[in-house]
């Protein structure tokens, strides 16, 4: 009896032997053998492996010593949580401070329901850790040190390399979340830290077209333990179509990065020459007083700037639905200028007093 195929949905067209003859391998042995350089499989592991070979590529790092996230909260979500698990028999104690993005507090504030014990540091005004505070709250049993190289909101930046020098001290592991800064201007892992976080949804893809973060170690056998022990079995896993578009993203990161430096430090400036412009806050901006240490970490000062409306929060609201030119999200790091006003959006459920003990006013924009 002879064989007969159909190619299209409506399975009406009947195809010639010889066409089948020359489709069949392209079926089985080429594209239907999970074996096969060509199978899905392999095609989905090559883009996870390309991914992995770029990011390494911009941080200076290895390949093996990535793992990726579905997400930028799940990147810092999962590093503490494998982090704990990996070293609770070394002990239970971790730190942070109390202005961390929300995925870091809310991860330790589960960590807590589960037998550890965190300790959230207060900052100064300007929201810089206090390296003497930092070290007498350092324990026998603390095994992690975690905070943002740039706060979400207010964009603080921590003097890294410092509080990488006390934890070594006592033998602790340092993370630090580097999304604001980006590899290119920063290469965390030359500050000395142990584990790098960035939410690759932000500007390393730059183009609003992905979710996905990455934990980035210097340490291959640390990341070992932490995959194993934790992220194997639990965390969020990163799609390789995500991994095609990191890649593509990181192709333009330089010219992006070095376009936002140049005309957020523009910005910047026009807002702090005007009357209606309260605070200011921009690392490369001179009366920033964060400059210095931004400065002696950054290459420049990256592409988020805050500032407090004056008025408050009716007046923000006011500037707000007032732009022409920018789009109101919560997220940033795209190609169009993306403006949020916390309080009256992302900190609506937080009280005002903790609010504004993270810097964070009635009247703060972030863009």
């Amino acid at each position: 009896m002879e064989r007969l195929i159909y190619l299209d949905n409506a399975a009406t067209t009947k195809t010639a032997p010889e066409v089948v003859e020359a489709m069949l391998p392209y079926f089985t042995e080429y594209y239907g053998n999970a074996s096969s350089i060509y199978s899905l499989g392999r095609e989905s592991k090559e883009a996870m492996t390309k991914a992995r070979a770029a990011i390494a590529g911009v941080l200076g790092a290895k390949e093996n010593e990535i793992y990726f996230t579905a997400g930028g909260s799940e990147a810092d979500n999962w590093a503490l949580k494998a982090t704990a698990e990996a070293y609770a028999s070394k002990g239970k104690h971790i730190i942070t401070t109390k202005i961390e993005h929300h995925a870091i507090l809310h991860t330790c504030q589960y960590l807590e329901k589960q037998g550890f014990e965190v300790t959230y540091l207060d900052v100064d005004e300007f929201g810089v850790v206090k390296l003497s505070e930092l070290e007498k709250a350092i324990r026998p049993d603390t095994i992690l040190i975690s905070v943002m190289f740039a706060n979400n909101e207010i964009g603080t930046i921590q003097p890294i390399k410092e509080i990488g020098e006390i934890a070594h001290k006592h033998g602790i592991k340092v993370f630090i979340d580097n999304t604001f800064a980006t590899p290119y201007n920063t290469t965390s892992l030359d500050l000395g830290v142990d584990a790098v976080i960035h939410s690759l949804t932000k500007y390393i893809g730059g183009h609003g077209d992905l979710l996905g973060g990455a934990v980035i170690s210097n340490d291959e056998q640390f990341l070992r333990e932490c995959r194993l022990g934790t992220l194997m079995h639990f965390g969020s896993v990163m799609a390789p179509f995500t991994a095609f578009l990191v890649c593509c993203g990181l192709k333009t990161l330089g010219v992006r990065m070095k376009q936002y430096n140049e005309s957020a430090l523009k910005i910047a400036k026009w807002l702090e020459a005007n009357p209606k412009i309260e605070t200011v806050r921009y690392p490369f901006l001179e009366s920033n007083p964060q400059y210095a240490i931004a400065k002696k970490q950054m290459k420049g000062g990256g592409g988020m700037i805050s500032f407090d409306v004056a008025g408050g929060l009716e007046a923000g609201k006011k500037f707000i639905n007032s732009l022409k030119l920018c789009t109101l999200a919560v997220s940033l790091g795209d190609t169009e200028t993306l403006v949020e006003q916390a309080a009256a959006m992302t900190h609506t459920m937080i009280p005002k007093e903790i609010r504004e003990a993270a810097g964070i006013t009635d009247g703060m924009i972030r863009m």
